[in-house]
């Protein structure tokens, strides 16, 4: 579907208008500029059309609008990074939920909950916060849609809720944000709003919601400023949040945290080393897989962008390898301590109809003993492994093997073989099989 990139970039690129046309009902004007197909593109300067494709192709979509908007990038283009996991160069946004359901939430805590108090909501500001909701279902529309004035000051009033009670006004807020209006608003009323952060009135929903808002705020530039000159506020709640004994909370924080660092790749103007030693940080504590994910390709993504630190990431390789990392995450920390020794992966070699002999498997790979010390290694890649011969010749030499079963058991040692070209080649092959 080509249609949410089409309202995506009509949103980010504020220079181009973008228009849309019903051939149906304008059948003139499909006449007049020759649109025999289906969905056409047109684009045109100063009254001029310099250009034009037919189908849906969203890759030449989106690098003609690009250049219109900010000019041919051929000699700007960021290099291809020779690791698959990081570094991480766009926002994540936390924006799937059922709005209908949310604004349902919302309507029967003011009438079981608020009757006749100070917060009750007037039956015109819940057909406000209908109406809000009809918006934001239909994102596709955004670009062209508008969300009043009326409308966020009913979502204000529910913002306005005791702690406790205020959870669904905050998630309804977290939609509201993906549309410009809505984040327009945010932008301006965002230095009220983060005492949020901090607010215990109501558990952990309201901090884990708020992380939410901060996060879906990464998609317009006006917000994503406030939020970085908010940080002198967010920062100080920020390692509360990171080390906070629900994991939703700390996912919302990671993923902050991922953002930021994201900017940062961008904007110098962001601490890079006060956000890498957090990370790190929260790393040797954090037990959840995704969380653990989210901050090392935080962490990665920090050391591959910048020199600084990734040689002051140097000395801890011994404890970064230590790290007690779950499934998901060992092939992002495999990468990493290339990046840290200094080894790159190679892209993997055209295949080649080279024929090896099949090898059994039942009593371990010849001289490997069952793969002892290899324990990484699931019989699958094994099976992949063995399909290539110069691997195979490798492992066969004791001398490789032994070194090999030391980075296996420990990464760190890496670090002492990343001269050594025979076992810098080696583990620069055997990480594409981790791909």
């Amino acid at each position: 579907m080509i249609s949410p990139l089409f309202a995506k970039l009509s949103l980010e690129l504020n220079n181009i208008s973008f228009l849309k046309v019903d051939v149906d009902r304008l059948k003139g004007t499909a006449m007049k500029y020759g649109v025999s197909a289906m969905p056409t593109f047109m684009f045109f300067k100063n009254g001029t059309k310099i250009h034009e494709f037919k189908g849906a192709n969203a890759t030449e979509l989106e690098r003609v609008l690009r250049e219109m908007s900010h000019g041919p990038t051929k000699t700007t283009e960021t290099p291809k990074s020779p690791f698959k996991h990081f570094p991480q160069l766009e926002y994540i946004y936390l924006d799937v939920g059922n709005v209908d359901q949310i604004v349902d939430k919302i309507v029967s805590i003011n009438i079981d909950q608020l009757k006749g108090q100070e917060h009750e909501l007037s039956s015109d500001a819940v057909q406000s916060l209908r109406s809000l909701a009809g918006t934001l279902k239909n994102e596709n529309q955004f670009h062209v849609s508008r969300v009043t004035e009326k409308e966020l000051n009913s979502l204000h009033q529910c913002l306005q809720w005791p702690p406790k009670i205020r959870f669904p006004a905050l998630d309804l807020l977290r939609l509201s944000v993906a549309h410009p209006d809505g984040a327009t608003w945010a932008t301006n009323h965002l230095a009220s709003l983060l005492s949020n952060l901090t607010e215990n009135g109501g558990g952990f929903a309201v901090p884990m919601m708020f992380l939410r808002v901060l996060v879906n705020g990464f998609r317009f530039e006006k917000l994503r400023n406030e939020i970085k000159r908010g940080m002198v506020q967010i920062w100080p709640s920020l390692p509360a949040l990171l080390f906070h004994d629900h994991k939703q909370v700390r996912l919302g924080a990671d993923t902050l945290v991922l953002n930021l660092v994201t900017l940062s790749c961008t904007d110098a103007t962001l601490p890079k080393s006060d956000l890498a030693g957090a990370i790190f940080q929260a790393l040797e504590k954090e037990s959840d897989e995704e969380n653990q994910y989210r901050l090392l390709i935080a962490l990665s993504t920090l050391a591959y962008v910048d020199p600084a630190i990734l040689q002051a990431m140097k000395p801890v390789l011994p404890k970064f390898a230590g790290l007690k990392l779950e499934a998901k995450v060992k092939p992002v920390q495999a990468e990493t301590m290339m990046l840290l020794s200094g080894i790159k992966p190679t892209p993997p070699p055209s295949p080649t109809p080279v024929q090896a002999p099949t090898p059994s498997f039942d009593g371990g790979m010849g001289g490997m003993g069952g793969m002892g010390g290899m324990g990484g290694l699931d019989p699958e890649m094994i099976q992949r492994l063995a399909s290539r011969p110069e691997i195979m010749q490798a492992l066969q030499n004791p001398s490789i093997m032994h070194k090999l079963q030391e980075v296996m058991s420990n990464p760190a040692k890496m670090m002492e073989y990343q001269n050594d070209p025979e076992m810098s080649q080696l583990l620069q092959t055997m990480m594409q099989f981790m791909r």
